[in-house]
């Protein structure tokens, strides 16, 4: 009896401490490619209508301050930018493993794209009293006072306990007092009825009653595979504009004189300009242009996020709003309305640029032949084909009935601010060379080569350079399978072209 009494306090004690063995090791937060999305919710009266504005949080990049290492953390919102810049850069992240804290600096410069969902957090301290390195977790004890700024917040009781995230790994979570959300080890803060996120881990207070909140959803490890969904997500799709300032897309006007067989082009940019009011709906005047003293207005377009549609009124008819886009039902847009039936062929699949899922819908001919997309933020896109020769307010147009011929190819859509590449034209759309004098770069047997010596940069499509070198060959055999866009300058000269390894 004895025996077996002490046996099974043995296996007990020995379960215990296996228990305790298997969540001591702690479970980093601060990982290069991390990703944390969610959406800021601005309504009141500053605002005619609600806006849902979704954005990620992504580490990447890493910098030295005071002699210490830390990694880049930043603010993407899709409408502003799409990867990492300099622009996006909100604070500089340290983690000190055997401690289990995590520490932040706050990025001065930086200016929030929605400007009062800074106001009333640890952004305002950090103006009274200089941006220095605070204390942002501490997951040996969440009620550290050092957490929390004196007269600012009080610091919470809070419970633990152990749950196992989508990834199948079992994570401490510190559940705060008063329904303020948790703290998860590895992940970070999580709210489930307050706003706030990895960075603001506290309920924002706005600077004006336009009731900004920003609410965390999912968080993605370096692999991005998802490993954690928020209680706020309730798996409601947020809608991303089109109508969004810094944004311009890019096409190739090709036209072809069949009389004598010249073919002459031209790059032109469309872009969405000052808010213009309209039967008391607010739009953004949409132009395009080939020179700055060389626009015309096109039409004014706005964005239903409730609906998940984007609508439109043509220079032309301006009292008549029509829907350009319906990414509910792809079929109810222009183009698809426009050449009504003769095209049923339509694929749709969930496309990821820029740290984000977008619906992409892909419209084909009987013999499966790709004619144009649609996707979500970007709009219509095609290589100027017949029936599909259109840009993001224009219908697929057929071939004109005359002595020329025209192509509208698009290229890419950038951020005039710093003129990074949001999204580049995908593979089976030409590819077009931009401001090449002569023909500069060649790919031959897995290697770029050019024809005098050069700085020769590889980038994904996100726009992150992957391979670069100076000099004339560029073995690209290690690439893996994807989208990758080419630059090579010279002293005389400078290319682009784009290119698809499979």
């Amino acid at each position: 009896m004895k025996k077996n009494l002490l046996l099974g306090l043995s296996l007990m004690l020995l379960s215990t401490y296996s228990a305790v063995a298997q969540f001591s090791d702690y479970i980093p937060l601060v990982v290069e490619g991390a990703r944390w999305d969610g959406y800021v919710h601005v309504e009141g009266w500053l605002y005619e209508h609600q806006e849902y504005h979704p954005y990620s949080i992504v580490i990447e990049g890493d910098t030295t301050i005071n002699d210490t290492d830390y990694k880049k953390c930043h603010y993407l919102f899709p409408e502003i930018n799409q990867a990492p810049n300099k622009y996006t850069t909100v604070a500089y992240l340290r983690e000190d493993i055997n401690q289990q804290k995590v520490y932040a600096i706050y990025e001065e410069s930086y200016m929030s794209p929605i400007n009062t969902m800074w106001s009333g957090d640890l952004y305002d301290y950090c103006l009274e009293h200089g941006f220095n390195e605070v204390l942002l977790y501490d997951f040996n004890n969440p009620s550290n006072p050092d957490l929390y700024p004196e007269d600012y917040f009080s610091a919470p009781s809070y419970t633990t306990s152990l749950i196992t995230t989508d990834d199948g790994v079992t994570r401490r979570c510190h559940q705060l007092s008063d329904g303020a959300g948790s703290i998860i080890e590895g992940i970070g803060y999580a709210d489930d009825y307050h706003n706030g996120d990895l960075l603001f881990k506290f309920p924002l207070k706005a600077a004006c009653p336009c009731n900004t909140t920003v609410n965390f959803m999912q968080y993605y490890n370096e692999n991005n595979d998802l490993v954690y969904r928020s209680p706020r997500d309730n798996g409601h799709k947020f809608h991303e504009s089109i109508t969004r300032d810094n944004v311009r897309w890019e096409y190739i006007f090709r036209d072809t004189n069949f009389m004598t067989g010249i073919t002459t082009e031209k790059t032109f940019w469309i872009e969405m300009k000052e808010n213009t009011k309209i039967n008391d709906q607010y739009y953004y005047r949409c132009v395009a242009w080939s020179n700055e003293n060389d626009s015309i207005t096109l039409g004014y377009v706005r964005d239903d996020e409730s609906n998940r549609q984007v609508l439109c009124r043509y220079e032309s008819d301006i009292n008549n709003e029509v829907v350009l886009y319906d990414y509910n039902d792809i079929t109810n847009a222009a183009p698809l309305q426009y050449i009504n039936t003769a095209f049923t062929n339509i694929s749709t699949e969930n496309f990821r640029y820029s740290y984000r899922n977008h619906d992409k819908f892909t419209v084909k001919d009987d013999n499966d032949n790709t004619l144009f997309q649609i996707i979500e933020g970007i709009g219509f896109i095609s290589d100027g084909t017949s029936y599909s020769n259109g840009h993001l307010l224009n219908y697929p147009t057929i071939a004109q009935p005359d002595s020329r011929d025209y192509r509208i190819i698009f290229n890419r859509i950038f951020n005039p601010k710093d003129g990074s590449t949001i999204y580049e034209a995908p593979a089976g759309v030409e590819n077009t060379t931009i401001n090449n004098q002569n023909e500069l770069i060649s790919i031959n047997n897995g290697a770029i080569t050019t024809s005098q010596d050069a700085l020769i940069e590889v980038l994904d499509i996100n726009g992150r350079k992957v391979a670069s070198t100076h000099g004339t060959t560029l073995s690209i055999t290690s690439l893996p399978s994807g989208l990758y866009i080419i630059k090579a300058t010279s002293y005389n000269n400078s290319t682009t072209i784009k290119i698809a390894i499979k």
